[in-house]
């Protein structure tokens, strides 16, 4: 089974590089086209936002991609991710939500993390090292992607990391060999955790001077 994983693993990691270099490629000329036009276009992959100075230039702008992606590569715009905002109002892009007042985790990202911790601590019922490792894995993954100096995201770092030292402990059949009681989790603080070596995401943030 672990060498089944792995497979599927890799064979996603190679579909994901390739899907991104074939994007690359087949959207090279809308970048060329939006750029001759005076517009702004940021894009990873087939993700991308078009920034536009008013409402009017954005209907224009939308038309304008929707005809080249149709008539010139065979291609059709994502409804339920196709929109136009106004950047006071917020829209997101690449596991952000992003407006004029703040740059957040998306509350999906924060689900998919929840899911990835779900899947590992489902299937272990000690506080060991191998735990831990694989924990850290996660967490370090997340916070070198959302901890950014740009983004907003100490609050919710705060109670994501509160979030799984009560899961983990509650899960736990044991802690040092310790049975886990109710007592022992309200006992259990972040240096606690810090001393088998849990990360924090929230440590992950410069804390300020």
């Amino acid at each position: 089974m672990d060498c089944l994983r792995k497979a599927l693993n890799e064979i996603s990691k190679l579909k994901q590089q390739y899907s991104s270099l074939l994007a690359n490629i087949a959207l090279n000329s809308l970048d060329w086209l939006l750029d001759r036009q005076g517009l702004r276009i940021k894009r990873y992959a087939d993700d991308f936002v078009v920034m536009c100075r008013s409402h009017a230039q954005a209907e224009e702008a939308l038309a304008l991609v929707q005809s080249h992606l149709g008539e010139e590569l065979k291609l059709n715009l994502s409804p339920e991710k196709t929109h136009i905002a106004a950047f006071s109002e917020g829209f997101s892009y690449l596991g952000f939500d992003l407006c004029s007042r703040s740059v957040t985790m998306r509350a999906k990202s924060v689900e998919n993390l929840k899911a990835k911790v779900r899947e590992i601590t489902e299937r272990s019922h000690n506080l060991d090292d191998d735990l831990i490792t694989r924990l850290n894995r996660i967490l370090r993954g997340t916070a070198n992607y959302f901890a950014t100096p740009f983004s907003h995201n100490r609050r919710l770092f705060k109670e994501f990391d509160k979030w799984i030292r009560v899961r983990l402990l509650r899960r736990s059949a044991s802690v040092n060999g310790k049975p886990t009681t109710g007592q022992l989790i309200y006992q259990w603080r972040l240096k606690h955790f810090r001393r088998i070596g849990l990360l924090s995401l929230y440590d992950f943030y410069p804390q300020p001077a």
